[in-house]
């Protein structure tokens, strides 16, 4: 059995704050008054963008790294989740995919195909 879910990737940098606290955990905090299934934040090794020059690995050892927030819920739970951070992430990188969730019968945990 397999269900349509939608998966949010906000692209945040380490040193970023939203009403003064890190903006990953606000994203979080955000995502955990929504009812989506998962939200999860990641850190990075390094970025490399207009802003930042990647010189002899500088950008693994450097700040800024980049903060990956996923967040994975139906439809619905996505756009709820969009219309609360939207203020947060108005000049980030968000991306929205289309994800199908499948369960294998024999063990009860979720896995998420792209």
């Amino acid at each position: 059995m397999s269900t349509t879910i939608e998966k949010i990737t906000c692209v945040t940098i380490d040193f970023e704050t939203y009403n003064g606290q890190p903006l990953y955990k606000a994203l979080l905090e955000v995502a955990g008054g929504t009812n989506v299934l998962q939200a999860t934040a990641t850190k990075g090794l390094g970025i490399v963008n207009k802003d930042t020059e990647f010189t002899n690995n500088s950008a693994f050892k450097n700040p800024p790294h980049p903060i990956f927030v996923h967040v994975i819920g139906t439809e619905e739970d996505s756009a709820a989740f969009l219309k609360k951070a939207a203020p947060m992430v108005k000049n980030h990188v968000v991306l929205r995919e289309k994800l199908e969730l499948f369960s294998n019968e024999s063990t009860p945990s979720l896995s998420v195909a792209i």
